[in-house]
């Protein structure tokens, strides 16, 4: 039987191209934030400034109890924030298999879009900061931790490579 497989680690587009690992396992794939937003109608900016990050925490934990228990198993990217939520990291863990996606601080520097990130938006030493508090959880959190310092198809590869014959 197959378990769904949540991709957590930093905000990087390399996450939500993490399709590609849906794609070779034969599962759907749903971007966390894509699924609150058609959820709520609400970007998730609105939400973090309208209604706080709390009110965020909750629409994360109930979107992702929505897919697990309603969707077949997928693959499932969550936000950079998803691992501040000890009920959210338990409900993904006791779901599925948790794969932290590992890019260094200055390759996310060079990724990010300052415009359309809420919680990053301050400055480069809050990214740092923020990396740097969200690092030990993100470990701490996953079965496993990959590097992407190059390609997706090779982060798919180390990932497949890395599931249990469950998951696979």
């Amino acid at each position: 039987m197959q378990q769904h497989i949540f991709l957590i680690g930093m905000p990087v587009p390399a996450k939500l191209r993490c399709k590609a690992l849906a794609q070779h396992q034969g599962m759907e794939f749903y971007d966390l934030d894509a699924v609150i937003q058609e959820k709520t109608g609400k970007s998730i900016q609105n939400i973090i400034i309208y209604d706080g990050e709390e009110a965020f925490r909750k629409d994360e934990f109930e979107a992702i109890t929505d897919i697990v228990n309603h969707k077949m198993p997928a693959v499932i990217a969550t936000g950079g924030g998803t691992v501040l939520s000890e009920d959210t990291v338990k409900l993904m863990r006791e779901s599925g298999f948790v794969v932290f996606i590992h890019r260094d601080v200055t390759q996310i520097l060079d990724d990010l879009d300052m415009e359309i990130r809420p919680l990053l938006k301050e400055s480069i030493e809050y990214i740092f900061r923020l990396y740097e508090e969200r690092y030990p959880l993100y470990e701490k959190v996953s079965h496993v931790k990959v590097q992407n310092a190059s390609t997706i198809a090779d982060a798919v590869d180390q990932i497949v490579e890395a599931l249990p014959k469950v998951v696979r």
